[in-house]
């Protein structure tokens, strides 16, 4: 683990956010902020974490190019593909509308890369050959974008980028489980090959299960990074709900004690 985590913004600020989830959140800070793509399962039982942590470190790593899919709102995968598409069409319009706002002179125009992003088809994927052409498309755009942008600014500017793909998938049991979601899985699991590496990919996988019931139940050959969100113990119950609790009637100091949940 990178000792300069310590001093890290965002890692501060999420463990002030999530007390008793520092291995997770050191963890998965570490796996997403590398240059190489990686498929990570972050697992554990229910009320651990998991959503809430990843989400808001998706959120507040700047500038990323990331989508999220929760597993139980799709009925199909044509609905998951174009799900994918439209959250990365409009982050890669943001990103390029961002970068227009900040820049004072014309060197690092943004017209070409907005209008190519906004003309990407994100509709009709009816299959998996047409999601990943329209997916290779997008990666492009963005490639070319990065790249331009370190021509006319600089490495020192696309430090604060991660030049590379984020997917977070939400709940990835009910794919898991479904042998009609076989396929799903495993573009999901291997989507930075089959869009020919155009950029590095991360997959989060977000799971109340660990790699060998996956590797069981959907013949997984792919390997699977863990990140482990354990059970709260009673004291640290006791602490997050003392914390966050709002009494309704007298008693302002109301605390719970650890003999409240042993019953």
């Amino acid at each position: 683990m990178d000792p300069t985590e310590d001093d890290n913004p965002i890692v501060r600020s999420l463990l002030a956010d999530y007390p008793f989830r520092e291995a997770p959140i050191r963890q998965l800070h570490h796996y997403l902020a590398l240059r190489d793509g990686n498929r990570l399962l972050a697992f554990g039982p229910r009320a651990t974490g998991k959503t809430a942590v990843v989400g808001a470190l998706v959120s507040r790593l700047p500038r990323l190019f990331a989508a999220t899919i929760n597993a139980l709102s799709h009925i199909s995968a044509k609905n998951v593909y174009e799900a994918v598409l439209r959250q990365l069409r409009r982050r890669l319009v943001a990103l390029c509308e961002q970068e227009e706002e900040e820049e004072e002179e014309e060197t690092a125009n943004m017209t070409e890369f907005l209008d190519r992003a906004k003309a990407l088809n994100i509709t009709g994927c009816t299959s998996s050959p047409v999601f990943l052409d329209r997916l290779q498309k997008l990666l492009e755009c963005f490639a070319d974008f990065v790249f331009h942008l370190q021509q006319v600014k600089g490495e020192k500017h696309l430090e604060e980028f991660q030049k590379k793909l984020v997917l977070v998938v939400d709940n990835a049991d009910a794919f898991f489980q479904e042998e009609r979601w076989a396929e799903l899985v495993y573009l999901l699991g291997n989507i930075e090959v089959l869009t020919e590496k155009v950029v590095p990919v991360s997959v989060v996988f977000i799971s109340i299960h660990s790699v060998d019931w996956i590797v069981r139940h959907c013949d997984a050959k792919w390997d699977l990074l863990e990140v482990v969100f354990n059970s709260y113990s009673i004291a640290e119950l006791n602490q997050l709900l003392s914390k966050r609790a709002v009494p309704r009637t007298v008693g302002a100091n109301l605390k719970y004690s650890p003999e409240f949940y042993a019953r």
